[in-house]
C-alpha cells in the first residue's frame, strides 16, 4: 500500500508525504488536495518535533504528525503491527526531512458525518531500534563469547542501520548515512 500525495504551506514550499506498507502491494492510495478526494490533507497537514533536550544530547529524535481528512476508513491501512511494518517518507521540496515508520498500533480516526480526521503519529528509524535484539545470538551464550571480536562503535551502528533499517529511503533510494562529529 502507497498512500502519496503533496501540498503547499503558505510560503508556497511543497511537502510530500508517502506511506507505504509491505502488507498491502498493490494499493495506491493518492492523498488529493481539493473537495471530493476520498483522502486530503488536512489544514494543520504536517508536524514534525525533534526532541532535543539539551546540546549534549547524543541522539536527537524526531516524531511527525500527519493529519488527513478521510471518506474511506484507513484503520486496516495504518495499523502497524510492529514499529517497522509502515514505512512514511516526508520531503520539503526535493530533500527527505523525514524518514521512520507510523506508531504501531497507534492512530485517531473519529466518525463525522463525510470526513473523518485521521491522525497518524510516526517516529524517526532511530527510534524503533530501541525494539530490536543486535547481536543475532542463535547459538548459545558460551559459543558466542569464545567466538566474540573486537568492534568499534562506528562497526556496530553500520551493521545495525544496514541490518535492521535497510534502505529507508523508498522513495529516494538512497542508503542511510551516518555522520560523525
Amino acid at each position: 500500500m502507497t498512500f502519496s500525495g503533496s501540498f503547499e504551506n503558505y510560503k508556497g514550499v511543497t511537502y510530500s508525504v508517502y506511506i507505504y506498507s509491505a502488507d498491502y502491494p498493490n494499493l495506491n492510495i493518492s492523498i488529493g488536495d481539493e473537495q471530493g478526494s476520498d483522502v486530503m490533507f488536512s489544514s494543520d497537514a504536517l508536524e514534525i518535533i525533534t526532541e532535543q533536550e539539551d546540546t549534549f544530547t547524543p541522539i536527537i529524535k524526531k516524531t511527525a504528525t500527519v493529519n488527513l481528512y478521510s471518506k474511506i476508513y484507513l484503520g486496516d491501512y495504518l495499523f502497524g503491527k510492529n514499529s517497522r511494518s509502515v514505512q512514511i517518507e516526508i520531503y520539503k521540496e526535493t530533500e527527505c526531512i523525514f524518514a521512520g515508520f507510523v506508531e504501531p498500533n497507534v492512530y485517531s480516526q473519529p466518525y463525522v458525518d463525510v470526513y473523518d480526521l485521521v491522525t497518524v503519529n510516526c517516529v524517526d528509524a532511530l527510534s524503533t531500534l530501541e525494539y530490536y535484539n543486535y547481536a543475532n545470538i542463535i547459538e548459545n551464550y558460551d559459543t558466542y563469547k569464545r567466538t566474540a571480536t573486537n568492534k568499534t562503535f562506528a562497526d556496530i551502528i553500520q551493521n545495525i542501520l544496514k541490518t535492521h533499517l535497510g534502505q529507508i529511503d523508498f522513495v529516494g533510494n538512497q542508503d542511510s548515512r551516518v555522520f560523525y562529529d
